[in-house]
């Protein structure tokens, strides 16, 4: 497991994106350097758009809970990474659900999950309208995203995406986000540093 616990004091600037990227809220996973000592790693941007984003950047603590599967599209099975922040005046329900689908089959989708489970923490930029950084998280890698990997593979190996748009557009008639969020395990409930 490589070592990415943050060295020092970490000062971060909105990255350059695409302003498609800042309209939509979501959590991407991009490859990137903020402390030298740690080099390379995949951090996790997590955009809100909303003008609730400043209410989910001043939670404390900030909890991520992350879950995985797989669900079945008439186009191929599809895994998911569910990141959620549960309400915290009612820890069953969320304050903030995100997901992200991908071909488990196509390295250019999940690598950066399979560079994330090999980490010894996560870090995770809280970005704003604006854009601006509202706040950043470390977390403790407890989350056990490398058996959640694991298993998408064995069940998007038995029925392997043919139509990647498709399957997406299919698992989100069949799956809206609340479901995915009810039914998903919430592996790992650490809080931030």
């Amino acid at each position: 497991m490589k070592n990415t616990k943050w060295t020092q004091e970490i000062d971060i600037a909105p990255p350059e994106l695409p302003d498609a990227f800042w309209e939509n809220a979501g959590v991407t996973p991009v490859l990137g350097v903020v402390d030298d000592e740690i080099g390379e790693e995949v951090i996790l941007l997590i955009n809100d758009p909303t003008e609730d984003a400043e209410k989910l950047g001043e939670l404390d603590p900030f909890v991520l809970n992350v879950s995985s599967g797989s669900v079945d599209t008439d186009h191929g099975a599809l895994g998911f990474v569910l990141f959620s922040v549960p309400d915290p005046e009612d820890a069953e329900e969320p304050f903030a659900v995100w997901e992200i689908l991908f071909d488990a089959t196509n390295d250019d989708m999940a690598g950066p999950f399979h560079s994330l489970a090999d980490q010894s923490h996560w870090h995770a930029i809280l970005l704003g309208p604006g854009p601006q950084v509202l706040n950043v998280f470390e977390f403790d890698n407890t989350y056990f995203l490398k058996t959640g990997l694991k298993e998408i593979a064995q069940a998007t190996d038995a029925k392997p995406c043919t139509d990647f748009d498709a399957a997406v557009a299919d698992a989100h008639a069949r799956y809206p986000l609340q479901t995915l969020f009810e039914t998903a395990d919430q592996s790992g409930r650490p809080s931030a540093e």
